[in-house]
């Protein structure tokens, strides 16, 4: 047995882990039931009747320890399911996606979905352009805005100038990617160090991008600002639709009637 440094979550996380929870060690592998996982443990002395690890596994090293949790060494586990005659390949795991309680999307950018694969924002574009979700110039593709998976969106870069970006829902997008061949691989360790999704996400809820959009609309529209007409035609209807609704002027986006009072 030995002693684990925390967090212990480290130990679970990864398309790969190391280590796995009693309850989930079949999911690990290729070919293997939970009866059949139990059965191989409790015939090696290393699970008792009421499935918990005996004596013997923490002795033999088949049970490491980590902020006092039990976690079983997948190694060894592969290990001893091989001798056994099971054909044990590993597996990948973690692969479920965590939906939001929300019912609206969650818009982020490429760099938070990367830290869900464990690749560059880089890596992430290229899966995109292969599946055709991306245009030659980065942005989402007409067929990935009228799924859901994408819109455009704009900022500011100084003075007037502005310049269009994709944003991507989350979970869609994770789910598109996974279902390509492209295995989640969240490093927990990464995340320790700043560079993972618990410190480095950037996901944007549709309410507060429509409350993005209605500020910049109000202080362009004061400001009879002339890239007025093309900051809201950038903008998806939905979005338009919802500022309207905040500021109580139905159709007066939508309905190009804002340009009307600009005159």
């Amino acid at each position: 047995m030995a002693e684990l440094e925390p967090p212990y979550k480290q130990y679970l996380s990864g398309k790969l882990p190391t280590h796995s929870s009693t309850q989930k060690i079949e999911t690990h592998f290729k070919n293997l039931d939970k009866e059949a996982c139990d059965t191989i443990l409790k015939a090696a002395g290393l699970l008792n009747e009421r499935g918990k690890p005996t004596q013997k596994a923490l002795e033999a090293g088949y049970i490491d320890v980590c902020e006092k949790k039990i976690l079983w060494n997948l190694e060894s586990l592969e290990t001893l399911y091989s001798k056994a005659g099971m054909k044990a390949s590993r597996q990948y795991a973690n692969q479920d996606i965590k939906e939001s309680n929300s019912t609206e999307p969650a818009w982020a950018n490429l760099a938070t979905i990367s830290q869900y694969f464990n690749v560059t924002s880089v890596v992430i574009g290229k899966w995109l352009d292969a599946l055709d979700l991306r245009e030659p110039g980065g942005l989402p593709t007409k067929d990935a805005i009228d799924s859901g998976l994408a819109q455009i969106a704009e900022v500011n870069i100084g003075g007037k100038k502005t310049k269009q970006f994709g944003r991507w829902e989350l979970h869609l997008t994770q789910k598109v990617l996974r279902d390509a061949g492209h295995p989640l691989d969240f490093d927990y360790k990464a995340s320790l160090q700043g560079k993972g999704k618990n410190s480095d996400v950037s996901v944007t809820s549709l309410d507060s991008y429509v409350d993005e959009f209605t500020k910049k609309f109000v202080s362009m529209f004061n400001a009879r600002d002339k890239n007025l007409r093309m900051f809201v035609k950038k903008t998806p209807q939905a979005i338009q639709k919802r500022a309207e609704e905040k500021l109580k002027k139905p159709g007066l986006i939508t309905s190009g009637d804002y340009e009307k009072r600009l005159r």
